[in-house]
């Protein structure tokens, strides 16, 4: 929470597990979190209310700062961030974790972009869903983008550029660029003894913009 303050309102449009929104709760920020996933929604509230059992007696948590979690597509973040009140030009930072392609397909939902096979399409929706976090950033508010690049028939895929790029074209700019090694994650073994032509990607780009 670096680029936040306290009571700020942190924005998590891929929420997944719930990271971001503990964190936020925790350090006395507002948060939200969008997913497509009902598995996810439910393990984000699973977590929020055991670390309030756990913590609530020691009275660190602030009720104002409890996060809300809202099932639904990224792409239509404005419309549904409504039913929390929350609206454009409200947020502090957007936090962005979207997933690869298809590389972890996570829902059979038709609109969840783990379903998306096509590079052209994948963009276009990102490029969405980069104008609402646009739209509901504040003049000066943070949006980071953590993303990888993918490989398809041996083919390198330049993902986390090409998604870059669509935030570049809704107006964002770029304020820091973190590129992450990841070693020993769950393929490493997978892909130890194996004679590949290609070297494996071991890597993501943090994006930090600023509106």
């Amino acid at each position: 929470m670096k680029h936040t303050n306290e009571g700020d309102l942190v924005l998590d449009m891929f929420v997944g597990g719930g990271t971001t929104l503990i964190e936020a709760y925790l350090l006395k920020r507002r948060s939200c979190g969008i997913d497509i996933s009902k598995h996810a929604i439910n393990v984000c509230n699973d977590k929020i209310a055991e670390m309030e059992n756990r913590m609530n007696e020691e009275e660190l948590l602030l009720t104002e700062c409890r996060p809300r979690v809202i099932r639904g597509d990224a792409s239509k973040s404005i419309e549904l961030l409504k039913k929390a009140n929350i609206y454009e030009g409200e947020v502090d930072l957007v936090c962005a974790h979207p997933p690869y392609l298809d590389s972890i397909i996570y829902t059979r939902n038709r609109n969840d972009l783990s379903n998306c096979k096509d590079v052209g399409k994948y963009c276009e929706k990102i490029g969405k869903i980069a104008e609402h976090a646009f739209k509901l950033l504040k003049k000066g508010g943070i949006c980071g983008l953590l993303i990888g690049d993918v490989r398809k028939d041996s083919e390198l895929i330049p993902l986390g550029f090409k998604v870059a790029n669509e935030f570049l074209e809704k107006g964002f700019t770029i304020r820091d660029l973190v590129v992450k090694i990841q070693h020993k994650d769950r393929s490493t073994e997978f892909y130890h003894s194996k004679n590949l032509p290609y070297y494996l990607l071991n890597h993501e780009y943090l994006f930090i913009f600023r509106k």
